[in-house]
């Protein structure tokens, strides 16, 4: 049986291979869409393709084809994200031989990893010091993309019911733009790079902190340290 130290770092080499899996897939997209753009403006050049159908095919690329690769981004990483919520509350579980289960707790799997890490195993873990509020935004930006089409507000009135938590994110990171005429959030060159960089940033914390309260003699966990 692994000890509590080895079992911490497998789960963290997990996540990290997820993480950098998704990283290599966000600048494959990006390279596909800096393709296709330059691959229309070629087309235009040497076609000699009429204005109205190439303002036609140029939008689907700009602004259609573009807007689905980079919000399939966030929703990947948002699926990773919860998935490691429940996967480290799991294993802090085991390793405590505790019986109560995180989502024993009403509430979001966040609400859920809070009460969890923070009144059941005390793992002293601070929140707020580690963009905790970014998590939280990021996770609403998921929720107007996948259930708001990414509008915060639609032609028939209907509002997404966190647009202030969207518009703290934006503040926090530009290149998440909101076009205030249609209310379309945008996701501009890097913003999905910034988002990514933001959970993973969150969970290297959480692990490196972790390790150091299940300390392990010739520890092969120098990840960080190497940084």
């Amino acid at each position: 049986m692994l000890d509590n130290h080895t079992e911490i770092f497998g789960n963290l080499c997990n996540f990290t291979d997820r993480f950098n899996e998704l990283k290599i897939y966000s600048k494959e997209l990006a390279k596909i869409i800096e393709d296709e753009t330059l691959k229309y403006v070629s087309d235009k050049e040497q076609y000699d393709i009429k204005t109205e159908e190439f303002d036609r095919k140029f939008h689907f690329v700009n602004d259609t084809f573009k807007r689905n690769l980079r919000t399939s981004i966030i929703v990947s990483l948002v699926t990773i994200m919860e998935n490691e919520f429940h996967q480290f509350c799991n294993m802090m579980k085991r390793i405590n031989n505790i019986s109560i289960k995180h989502n024993t707790f009403k509430g979001t799997i966040l609400e859920q990893f809070k009460i969890y890490i923070n009144d059941v195993i005390d793992l002293r873990f601070e929140l707020s010091k580690n963009n905790w509020k970014l998590i939280n935004e990021i996770i609403e930006l998921r929720n107007c993309i996948v259930h708001h089409d990414s509008n915060l507000e639609d032609w028939y009135g209907r509002k997404f019911a966190k647009i202030e938590v969207i518009r703290n994110l934006s503040q926090a990171i530009p290149s998440i733009i909101i076009d205030e005429k249609s209310s379309n959030i945008i996701l501009d060159d890097g913003s999905c790079n910034e988002c990514i960089t933001v959970v993973q940033s969150f969970f290297d914390n959480l692990y490196k902190h972790t390790l150091l309260l299940y300390p392990k003699s010739n520890s092969t966990s120098n990840i960080f340290n190497e940084k």
